[in-house]
């Protein structure tokens, strides 16, 4: 009895210690590229690109200027399809971008953002804030689970 309490109490401390060992390093760099991914899809007018780069999941959510302004997956791609269909321009420009990994496969991330949006040449809007989410790996691809961009108008 006491050899299968050893071998239970072994391979439960060795599966707790596998599901520890990850590439943090990675993780964090692949997070940051999808924070600097994200801000270039819009300059670079790459809308189907963009929708790719948020989380077909049951706990999506993003956040604008404090209000939910995207409670699903559906939604916010609706939102990205009004954008290219208005041929909205917009240039999306991150720095200080950071990425705190939370395990192989999820990371919170920052970066402080400015965003211009273009509706016409005399119409635009010009924020700065900065951008928080939590991101995932999901079939091989990092995307936003989560977003939040705290901003103000300049």
């Amino acid at each position: 009895m006491k050899h299968y309490i050893a071998l239970a109490s072994s391979l439960l401390i060795g599966g707790c210690v596998a599901d520890l060992a990850y590439d943090r390093e990675a993780v964090a760099r692949d997070a940051t590229a999808l924070v600097e991914e994200w801000s270039r899809t819009g300059r670079e007018g790459r809308w189907q690109d963009l929708k790719l780069l948020y989380a077909d999941d049951p706990g999506f959510a993003w956040v604008e200027r404090g209000v939910v302004a995207y409670t699903s997956h559906a939604a916010i791609l609706e939102g990205v399809e009004q954008a290219a269909r208005a041929n909205l321009k917009v240039d999306t420009r991150v720095r200080d971008v950071v990425a705190v990994p939370l395990a192989a496969d999820a990371a919170a991330v920052r970066a402080a953002f400015t965003m211009r949006i273009e509706f016409s040449p005399t119409q635009l809007i010009e924020r700065q804030g900065t951008l928080t989410g939590v991101a995932v790996k999901r079939a091989g691809r990092w995307q936003f689970l989560q977003g939040s961009m705290a901003s103000e108008e300049r």
